[in-house]
């Protein structure tokens, strides 16, 4: 029966998974989950003790089996998934995150995607052969299909808690997810430049991200409601791929855009410090006075901000905020909820570029 019993805890796993995602908490009698599963009542009995022992059900004498209120902890890694730890925003987020989970008892995990869809399934399917508690992951362009979701899908049903940093993959449905409050910040960075003297804004932003759609959405709502002119010509749209392209050094799109988009701009508003910072030493090489001629501003406050000549206007958030919010998403998806913390707000820092 060992192998048997096995066999129909890992489908009643599955069953607890399903019925979380409906909002449901009783299991089906043992008569229903005997036909479900094609065994007899002694092997679902022993596949719900040992569902009980983990602590994904509970029973109620008289009543049957439900959910348990959270999710049960097998394994006390969280693991989370980035583009490189090394780099960008992450390195102090990880520190940071790592000393709130380790109070709750709970170990931090990071792995790199490097921003590849092939290299996140590699290491979905690691994770599948050893479930963790749960994974926190920054979607990869999450604004085209993800082949990665069934893999997450099936990481849920093996009883690991799913959310997410920054922005979400939509067909895993709903997850706790860490956001930024992107059209207010936009609106931020467009009345700094409207009260600066400036009419006609431009915008760079990723056409495959969802915060790329939000900041651009802000920029248009803002532009709209001081009635500057319609920011909608002078906004660029590039791909993962372009923005590697660029942050490797390749200028050949910066030069199209200001050729083709920003001829006419008196101010840019970046999707990220990164993207501003090779923008503004194409600017530099072209002779292009910054902000005299072109004010440039973004998102993020980065250490790209302080990196160049002229430090970049930039917004970023409260010290210790990205960490908080995150360990709050953690351990609400570790309960079992779906709730979000409230969007992060953006602080604004001005330098030289505006």
């Amino acid at each position: 029966m060992s192998v048997r019993y096995s066999q129909v805890a890992e489908e009643l796993r599955r069953l607890c998974a399903e019925l979380r995602r409906q909002g449901e908490r009783r299991l089906p009698s043992e008569q229903a989950l005997c036909a479900r599963c094609a065994c007899s009542r002694q092997t679902v009995r022993a596949a719900l003790a040992l569902l009980e022992k983990e602590g994904l059900i509970v029973k109620k004498r008289g009543s049957g089996s439900y959910l348990a209120e959270g999710r049960p902890r097998r394994d006390a890694r969280v693991v989370l998934l980035v583009p490189d730890e090394n780099e960008y925003l992450y390195p102090a987020l990880i520190r940071e995150l790592r000393v709130l989970l380790a109070a709750q008892g709970l170990r931090l995990v990071c792995r790199c995607t490097e921003a590849r869809r092939a290299r996140e399934g590699e290491l979905l399917r690691e994770l599948l052969r050893e479930p963790p508690a749960a994974v926190m992951l920054e979607a990869i362009s999450n604004r085209f299909p993800n082949p990665n979701a069934p893999l997450l899908r099936e990481l849920e049903e093996a009883g690991t808690a799913l959310c997410y940093l920054f922005c979400a993959y939509e067909e895993t449905g709903a997850a706790p997810c860490v956001r930024e409050d992107d059209r207010a910040g936009a609106a931020q960075l467009v009345e700094l430049l409207a009260a600066g003297g400036r009419r006609r804004i431009g915008g760079l932003f990723r056409c495959d991200d969802s915060r790329g759609y939000e900041r651009c959405a802000g920029l248009l709502e803002s532009c709209a409601a001081l009635g500057l002119e319609d920011p909608e010509p002078g906004c660029a749209w590039l791909s993962a791929a372009d923005e590697r392209r660029i942050l490797d050094g390749g200028r050949e799109l910066l030069q199209l855009y200001i050729r083709q988009y920003w001829h006419d701009r008196d101010a840019i508003v970046c999707q990220n410090d990164a993207l501003a910072y090779h923008l503004l030493r194409e600017l530099e090489r072209q002779d292009v006075p910054v902000p005299e001629r072109l004010a440039v501003a973004s998102f993020d406050d980065s250490y790209y901000a302080v990196a160049g000549r002229l430090g970049l206007t930039s917004l970023g958030h409260r010290v210790h905020a990205p960490a908080e919010a995150a360990a709050r998403a953690i351990l609400a998806a570790l309960d079992g909820r779906s709730d979000s913390p409230e969007p992060l707000p953006w602080h604004l820092t001005r330098r030289e570029s505006t």
